[in-house]
């Protein structure tokens, strides 16, 4: 049944119709959309229905549906409505829901018990406020396989928002805030295929986080401010189709950029106006690629390597030089996809088709050329691991570097082969894990013989950045008979990193720190923390990790009253020698060793007295309340025992008296009456001849 556009008078109307209704219980499908409906405390029961679409009306909230149930429904649409929350068991009412759309909505707070949903399988949260996800949220859900939270305001993503989970196949996280991964944030998601993180503010592929996903298939990473990509940034073994299109800042995509993903096949590099070089060595190791796309992008040049890769290569949009192209235009003719709309400009200015570049003759060659993909100024921090990128557009060409003091490096086959060889992904150093934060120390058994500057045909790699590295570098490329020179300046800038006492003892100081530096390179870089009294020249060392994330470290067993210089300090060691080229220090004076009665304050020793005279007034009347009580109770028994002396004698003649009774027998019964008769006489009825002093009483007889 389908209604749409009716007012609150036609809904109250509706609902009253439908229990009415014939095939009622044979109803199934209800779909109520882009009406005016506020709540649902009017809202009939349908029995069998199985598809519930409440879109684009104006419901706050649906807990008054909670009187009801329905236990078909495996479809409910509640998009496009005014829904500010899910509170705890907003959909008890639909146990068996597999399929719950709520995108287009204000939600900015879901509780962690709203989605009791065993059987849900899809679940749209698109399009809302969400700035963060609860790590409870999904803990009833284990069927989940399809998840979108795009378009919300989510600044990080955790391990633990999809812990429960597991069973995720695809998740959309697009056009969100996000920028950071945390540790291993997606590891137990073993079975995600598709993956979508297009147009968030991640700067760097988070390869070390995405390691954990060895089954993804398809990575949507479009939109970033991503500026290359380097050698080890991917690592899936079964990742299809990667996409890094539309963005303002890619530049470079650099050697052996894809070498960890051998199931690679689509690529799309397309609509990054500033793309200006495709290391012809990016797919050294893909051979099921398929179809790359560099349209409209800066590139200006493509080798006969990435000719020989794929299938279908689109590079409409470039500004292709066509006497570099020509030979490659020939031979892969082919490849190249939708060729009628791709140009290529001459030397002299003139935009030719390729389907006409072949029947052309060009008379100029391809002049070799410097290609500086970021420019002729950068700019990098101390320590980091960095690259001056410079090559040449013809293949052959040969590269000179010259270094501010006039040393000059040739980047020839050699120098590729030794790059290759220590390239940054490709140690594997012991002790430590696939993640990058991981902190465990990693000590080189014998000294680092690569050299820390290495020129390749691409780049001037740095292991580790120092500050004399700044200056200007010349590039200049020959190749027969041409040469080209172009000049790149480097700013090399000092990270402000300050360590400073978060509490001081006696004997021990808690220091932490703002910062550190972007250290790649481990095995050659160590990070110490100097301790060392104050005009003194010797110093105990205690070296940190890395990439400690904590930035906080406390030192013990310190001398009381006495000044101490701290020092955060990064050394370089190259072959034998070492180099300290950062530190940051700090003095502190610890506090002195008090004794036991200056540690003592005023308020301390109010309360002692205060305690201690409590304690004397509750001694001293516990005292005299038992002695009190002591005398009472003599007292009391001295009387018990005059009133008891008494009674006894009552009672001894009471019991001689039942002695006697009980005696009688029925032979001595007429001697005993004559006997008590007797005795009663002498008692009761004494001789009126006797004086009155002398009768016995029953007070004398007791005294």
């Amino acid at each position: 049944m389908l209604c749409s556009g009716l007012s609150l008078e036609q809904l109250d109307d509706f609902f009253k119709q439908v229990p009415t209704l014939p095939w009622l219980d044979t109803l199934q499908s209800l779909v109520l959309n882009n009406c005016e409906l506020l709540d649902m405390n009017s809202f009939p029961l349908i029995p069998k229905l199985v598809t519930l679409s409440l879109s684009g009306n104006r419901l706050q909230h649906i807990e008054s549906l909670r009187h009801l149930s329905f236990p078909f429904v495996v479809s409910l649409n509640l998009s496009h409505n005014h829904l500010t929350m899910l509170g705890r068991d907003s959909f008890l009412m639909f146990p068996n829901v597999e399929e719950l759309y709520v995108e287009q909505n204000l939600i900015n707070s879901i509780d962690w018990e709203a989605f009791r949903l065993f059987k849900l399988r899809r679940l749209h949260l698109n399009n809302n406020n969400l700035s963060m996800v609860s790590e409870h949220m999904l803990r009833f859900t284990p069927n989940l396989e399809f998840l979108t939270l795009a378009h919300n305001n989510l600044i990080s993503v955790q391990s633990s928002n999809f812990f429960a989970a597991q069973r995720l196949q695809q998740i959309d996280l697009s056009y969100n805030n996000i920028h950071r991964f945390d540790y291993d944030s997606f590891s137990p998601l073993y079975q995600l295929e598709i993956l979508d993180l297009s147009f968030n503010n991640i700067s760097v592929i988070p390869g070390s986080d995405l390691k954990q996903l060895v089954g993804l298939r398809i990575l949507n990473m479009s939109g970033n401010p991503i500026s290359k990509i380097s050698a080890g940034d991917l690592c899936q073994p079964v990742l299809q189709i990667f996409d890094l299109s539309h963005t303002t800042t890619l530049r470079v995509v650099a050697a052996r950029a894809f070498s960890r993903t051998p199931s690679l096949q689509i690529v799309n590099l397309s609509n990054n106006p500033k793309f200006s070089f495709l290391s012809p060595n990016a797919f050294v190791n893909n051979t099921l690629l398929y179809e790359i796309n560099v349209g409209n992008t800066s590139l200006e040049v493509i080798s006969e390597e990435i000719f020989a890769k794929v299938s279908r290569l689109d590079i409409s949009g470039c500004p292709l030089q066509c006497e570099c192209l020509k030979d490659n235009i020939g031979k892969y003719f082919s490849v190249i996809h939708n060729v009628q709309n791709t140009n290529c400009t001459t030397l002299s200015g003139h935009y030719v088709k390729l389907t006409d570049l072949q029947l052309m003759k060009l008379g100029d060659a391809c002049r070799v050329k410097p290609v500086l993909p970021f420019g002729e100024e950068t700019s990098s921090s101390v320590g980091e691991y960095f690259s001056l990128f410079c090559s040449a557009n013809t293949k052959g060409a040969s590269i000179i570097w010259t270094f501010p003091n006039g040393t000059q490096i040739t980047a020839n086959s050699t120098a590729e082969k030794l790059a290759a060889a220590y390239r940054m992904e490709n140690r594997v150093l012991p002790g430590i894990g696939v993640h990058s934060t991981a902190y465990e120390f990693y000590l080189p058994a014998t000294p680092v013989t690569r050299p820390r500057i290495l020129a390749t045909a691409e780049q001037l790699r740095f292991d580790a950045l120092m500050t004399r590295d700044a200056g200007e570098y010349k590039c200049t490329v020959k190749s027969t008979g041409y040469s080209s020179q172009r000049v790149l300046r480097l700013n090399v800038t000092e990270p402000s990193i300050n360590i400073f006492p978060l509490e001081v003892g006696s004997h021990y100081v808690s220091l932490a720190w703002n910062n550190s530096l972007k250290i790649k390179a481990n095995d050659r870089v160590r990070l110490f923390l100097n301790v060392s009294e104050t005009g003194q020249t010797s110093s105990r060392a205690i070296q940190l990790s890395l990439h400690n994330p904590w930035f906080s470290y406390n030192v013990m067993r310190l001398k009381s009253t006495q000044n101490y210089t701290f020092c955060l300090v990064y050394i370089l060691f190259d072959d034998s020698q070492s180099e300290t080229f950062y530190q940051s220090c700090v003095d502190v004076l610890t506090q002195p060793n008090l004794s036991f009665w200056s540690s003592l304050s005023w308020s301390t020793l109010a309360t002692f007295f205060a305690i201690s005279s409590s304690v004397c007034l509750l001694v001293c009347f516990r005292t005299f309340y038992v002695r009190f009580h002591i005398w009472q109770q003599a007292k009391y028994r001295s009387r018990m025992n005059q009133s008891l002396s008494g009674q006894s004698f009552l009672s001894h003649s009471s019991r001689n008296t039942n002695a006697l009774s009980q005696s009688i027998t029925f032979e001595n019964r007429s001697q005993t009456s004559e006997l008590l008769a007797q005795s009663h006489s002498l008692t009761r009825f004494p001789s009126t001849s006797h004086n009155e002093s002398h009768i016995l009483t029953v007070e004398d007889m007791a005294v």
